[in-house]
Parts: C-alpha cells; sequence; structure tokens
C-alpha cells in the first residue's frame, strides 16, 4: 500500500503540502482495512478452485454465457466468489447499500447458481461487505427469465425503470415511510446527489421529472421484475457496513 500511495504521489495524482498528505492518508486507511477484510473472507475459504467454470443460460431464443474464474472453497468445499471493490458498497451515514453496484455482481450470483453450483458471492468495499447466498438453481433460472423478458421488452420500448429510485422505493415501503417521497429524491437528485435522472439521457429525454416515471405504466412492475429479487436476498444475506 505505501509503495502504491509513493508512485501515485511521484505521478502528481495528490495535492501538494498538508491536503495531499491527508488524503494520502485517508486512502491508506481505507485500503488496508479493505485489505485486511478481503484477507479475513480468503482465510475462511482457503481452498482456491482452479480453472474456470462455462456459465450458459438461453430462454426464448436469448443466450446468456460466459466464463467464471478465481472461484475459492471453504473447507466443506463449498464454492464461494469474491470480489474486492476500491470503492464504497454504502452511501450516507445511515449505510444504505449501493445496489447500482451490485447488480452486475449479482447476474453473476444467477448464472452461477442457475448452472447448480450452489455458490456464495462475497462483495468486499472499503466501507462494508456483503455476502449473498446460494439460491435454489430454479428460482435463480426464473430470475434470470425475467430478465431477459425485461431486455427484450426495452428493445421495443423504453422501460420506465430507474435502478436507485426502484430501491428507494422498495426501502420506504419495508420503513414505513412514503414510497414516492424518497424515489422522488432518488430520481430527481439534490444539492449534493446527482440522482437517476441526472445521470442519463435516456431518463431526461423520457421521464424528465419523478412523477413523470412513477406515473408510468409499468413503473411497478418492473421493481419487481428487475430490483425485487435483488432486494430480498441482500436481506437475506450477511451484510457487515
Amino acid at each position: 500500500v505505501d509503495g502504491a500511495l509513493a508512485g501515485l504521489r511521484g505521478s502528481g495524482w495528490f495535492p501538494l503540502a498538508g491536503i495531499g498528505a491527508a488524503l494520502a492518508e485517508g486512502l491508506r486507511v481505507e485500503v488496508r482495512d479493505l485489505l485486511l477484510r478481503y484477507q479475513e473472507i480468503v482465510a475462511a475459504h482457503p481452498q482456491r478452485l482452479d480453472g474456470s467454470r462455462r456459465l450458459c443460460f438461453e430462454h426464448d431464443g436469448i443466450v446468456v454465457e460466459g466464463h467464471l474464474a478465481g472461484l475459492r472453497a471453504d473447507t466443506a468445499g463449498a464454492p464461494c466468489l469474491l470480489r474486492a471493490r476500491p470503492g464504497r458498497l454504502t452511501l450516507g451515514s445511515q449505510g444504505t447499500w449501493r445496489y447500482d453496484a451490485l447488480v452486475q455482481p449479482w447476474v453473476t450470483h444467477l448464472m452461477a447458481n442457475a448452472a447448480g453450483l450452489e455458490m456464495t458471492t462475497w462483495l468486499a468495499g472499503i466501507d462494508a461487505d456483503l455476502r449473498l447466498l446460494p439460491l435454489p438453481a430454479e428460482a435463480c433460472a426464473e430470475h434470470l427469465r425475467q430478465l431477459v423478458r425485461a431486455w427484450r421488452e426495452g428493445q421495443r420500448q423504453p422501460l420506465p425503470a430507474a435502478c436507485n429510485t426502484a430501491f428507494a422505493w422498495l426501502e420506504a415501503e419495508d420503513a414505513g415511510k412514503d414510497p414516492e417521497d424518497l424515489a422522488t429524491r432518488a430520481y430527481e437528485g439534490g444539492e449534493h446527489h446527482v440522482g437517476d435522472l441526472g445521470r442519463s439521457p435516456y431518463h431526461a429525454r423520457l421521464y424528465p421529472t419523478a412523477e413523470a416515471l412513477l406515473r408510468a405504466d409499468g413503473f411497478l412492475e418492473w421493481i419487481e421484475v428487475l430490483y425485487r429479487p435483488l432486494y430480498a436476498a441482500v436481506g437475506r444475506g450477511e451484510a457487515q457496513p
């Protein structure tokens, strides 16, 4: 870590004087903590599984395929995919999960478990760890079928769906709060954060306000199809912010 920081200093990545030193020290602490937690997860999964596994899922004429490498296993032989993320997995003082950072690992998790690997996924960020537990193969296959259906429908017409907005809606429902209020803030953003609207020209053109998105036909349906399964899986896993 110290060597890498020295290289960043030499390349001019940090500001000069005290500000740069403070930034470098903060980064050193974050990376050190990430590496320590990563090593703990590795120690709990000491066996390296060599080679790669071909993953393939087909539905309605659409084929999704790839290769999965770098798996580990615990002392009982149960496989685990461990990924370190050099960024935060949570947002804000309450530690709300950054679901947009979980979407891609979730699809890999579904593909592996649909193939019968009974695989756990561990994600290690600079601020938190998250475990996604193994799921039954048929349940994963059904989730994947729904994702393929959504992709195909999205090729025909724009879907009324926005990732962080959808998860804000689900979290508000669980907390007994007004889902429209939290979803609106997640979509339109605020003084200190950019919402889904500000990050996506597609949404800005088709759904220029939160009301336009939330009132669109199918908004609640796509929340259930695209985002509810991941939201439920995160709730079942061992979250360690």
